[in-house]
C-alpha cells in the first residue's frame, strides 16, 4: 500500500513538469498529450491508492516505471550530449515502448473483465481500459507526426514537443 501511495506522489511530481514548462515559457512542450497524460496519471494513481492498492493495478505502475527509467536515461544522454539531442537513434523507440506499455496495460486490464473470480474493482477497469486505449491513439498520432511525417525538404520532422 505504501509503495502505491509513493507512486501516486511521484505522478504528482511528474505533473509539475508542466508547471516548470510554463514557468520557463516552453509552452510548445505543453501539448494536449502531455497535459492529458500527466493529469490522467494523477487521477488514476490516486484511484488505485485509494480503492485498490496493490494487486492488478501494480502492473500498470510497474510498466510505467520501466518506461520512465528508459525515457529518463534518454534525457540524461541528451543533456550530456546536447549536440546530438535530436539524433540519438533510440528516441523513436521510446515512443514505441510507451505505446507497447499502454497496449499491454489495456490487454491485462481487459482480461480482468472476463475473470468472474477476480475481485479487482470493476469500476476502476471502466476508467483504466479506455484511458490506456486513448493513450495508444494519442501516442500513435504523436509518433506519426514526429517520426513519419516528412517536411517538404524530405527530412524527418524534428521533435514536436517533449512527450512522456
Amino acid at each position: 500500500t505504501r509503495v502505491v501511495y509513493v507512486y501516486f506522489l511521484v505522478k504528482i511530481l511528474d505533473l509539475l513538469d508542466t508547471v516548470f514548462f510554463v514557468l520557463r515559457k516552453k509552452n510548445s512542450h505543453v501539448s494536449f498529450l502531455h497535459l492529458y497524460h500527466h493529469t490522467g496519471m494523477v487521477c488514476l494513481s490516486f484511484s488505485g491508492a485509494k480503492w485498490a492498492p496493490g494487486g492488478h493495478g501494480t502492473f500498470l505502475g510497474f510498466n510505467n516505471s520501466i518506461v520512465h527509467m528508459v525515457m529518463y536515461t534518454y534525457y540524461l544522454a541528451a543533456t550530456l550530449r546536447p549536440d546530438s539531442k535530436y539524433t540519438i537513434w533510440w528516441k523513436k523507440y521510446i515512443t514505441q515502448l510507451q505505446m507497447l506499455q499502454f497496449l499491454l496495460n489495456t490487454l491485462q486490464q481487459s482480461a480482468l473483465l472476463f475473470q468472474p473470480d477476480c475481485y479487482y474493482p470493476r469500476f476502476i477497469l471502466f476508467f483504466t481500459i479506455p484511458q490506456n486505449f486513448f493513450m495508444i491513439l494519442l501516442f500513435a498520432e504523436f509518433y506519426r507526426k514526429a517520426y513519419m511525417t516528412k517536411k517538404e525538404t524530405g527530412e524527418k520532422c524534428r521533435e514536436i514537443s517533449k512527450e512522456d
